[in-house]
């Protein structure tokens, strides 16, 4: 009977799993064809709860959990009230998908799903790293590797003029987030105690492959994002009273982001003082369309935040001054500004305060034992870098992403938990089983 318990909780593993990969290869596509699997994953994990085999959650993040769901439902229900266009949209977003984090989050009491999610994360970014470069080199280098038709009906993007190349993959958000843990997992270490949260060659592959997409995409803010990870990793090590030796991971990191940018300029020609200057434009209204556009979108929101500055005009709601798409008049790429216009001071205290006991909280665990420092850190850079992007893109405001928030939050969950009982004692083996 054990055993056979233990084969069904290595398939609704590997099921979630599966259905992580393709969320993460494929964020906003496929709606249709992976909801069933959604809905099945639901069902399973609902049917442990029932079976008495799920995991408490910790009442802090209860805590938590309940005021961000309160303010969530209090601005929806400020948007309705002002007739806001996207107040029932966002509902998915800010109260349904929480609540579903939630519910996975109850349904083991071990690391193992955890240390799975990670080695998927790495797997999603090398892999959507691929697609993109398969993309660029089809149309840059002519090898059919049949990316354009698929491109074209996904309504991806791809070009190269004068020694500037872009492209356009809604995976790009991947990238960002498993490069910046695979260089968290480098300096952090693959191990917690004795057991192997990846292998060493998948961090430094899904880093290299990362890299090279994020030179090759043209995007100011993925790059910035891989820039800042090193110096988030670094902080997060001083706040915990950590030593912090690059040692041999520095070297590893420097031969990886020569190797990707002597590849990008001989293979696909990239002249690099125009990636340069790109960034650099990236932040002067004269010189860049997209910051003109921003600028406008964040006096056009602020503006209209001053007409109610505590509490927003309710989430969902939409600038009459900018609109960023007719389709989705609510959603803007100034995220943060928009997350102020929407839900006022009051609003963006609240979720800044979550997000800031997330960091607080992992710090305090990492400081107490230090070896919970390779599981917690890696993410916690993974979700600065995640935060950092989100400014100019609303990645948040999508269920494919989410993640980033409530993996480190199971994980702290379960060390919670522990630290409750003994310690990390005896019951860090439970927690961590064998993953290989």
């Amino acid at each position: 009977m054990e055993k056979e318990l233990r084969v069904k909780s290595n398939v609704f593993i590997w099921l979630i799993c599966l259905f992580f990969f393709f969320s993460l290869i494929f964020p906003t596509d496929f709606q249709s064809e992976r909801l069933p699997f959604l809905c099945l994953i639901v069902a399973m994990a609902l049917f442990s709860y029932t079976m008495g085999k799920s995991n408490k959650i910790h009442a802090s993040i209860i805590f938590w959990y309940l005021i961000c769901l309160i303010t969530s439902i209090f601005f929806v229900a400020l948007g309705i009230y002002n007739n806001t266009p996207g107040a029932i949209p966002v509902m998915t977003v800010y109260v349904v998908w929480p609540a579903l984090y939630i519910i996975l989050m109850g349904i083991s009491d071990k690391l193992n799903p955890y240390i799975y999610l990670i080695r998927t994360i790495l797997y999603g970014t090398i892999v959507s790293s691929m697609m993109g470069i398969a993309l660029l080199s089809e149309v840059y280098l002519g090898i059919n590797f049949g990316m354009t038709r698929f491109a074209v009906e996904s309504g991806w993007g791809v070009g190269i003029e004068n020694g500037s190349v872009a492209y356009s993959l809604p995976n790009i958000g991947t990238v960002i987030c498993g490069t910046s843990l695979a260089i968290g997992l480098i300096f952090s270490g693959v191990y917690w105690g004795n057991i192997r949260i990846c292998s060493n060659k998948l961090c430094y592959m899904a880093l290299f492959l990362g890299v090279l997409s994020g030179i090759l995409s043209g995007r100011q803010a993925l790059f910035l994002s891989l820039l800042l990870a090193p110096v988030v990793y670094f902080v997060l090590n001083k706040l915990a009273g950590l030593s912090f030796a690059l040692k041999g991971s520095s070297i590893y990191i420097l031969i990886i982001l020569i190797i990707s940018i002597a590849a990008s300029a001989i293979i696909f020609e990239i002249d690099f003082s125009l990636f340069y200057k790109s960034i650099l434009d990236g932040f002067s209204r004269s010189e860049s369309d997209s910051f003109l556009w921003r600028y406008i979108q964040f006096n056009a929101l602020i503006y209209e935040w001053g007409n109610s500055p505590i509490i927003g005009h309710g989430l969902g709601a939409s600038s009459r001054l900018v609109i960023r798409s007719y389709e989705q008049p609510w959603a803007y790429e100034l995220y943060y500004i928009a997350l102020l216009f929407q839900t006022g001071i009051v609003g963006v205290t609240i979720y800044t305060s979550a997000v800031i006991w997330i960091f607080t909280k992992s710090v305090q665990i990492v400081r107490e034992n230090p070896e919970t420092r390779s599981l917690l850190f890696p993410l916690l850079v993974c979700l600065s870098s995640l935060l950092f992007a989100n400014g100019t893109n609303p990645y948040l405001g999508k269920f494919d992403y989410l993640w980033v928030l409530f993996l480190p939050v199971g994980i702290l969950n379960l060390l919670m938990q522990a630290t409750s009982h003994d310690r990390y004692s005896d019951r860090k083996l439970e927690l961590s089983g064998s993953a290989g």
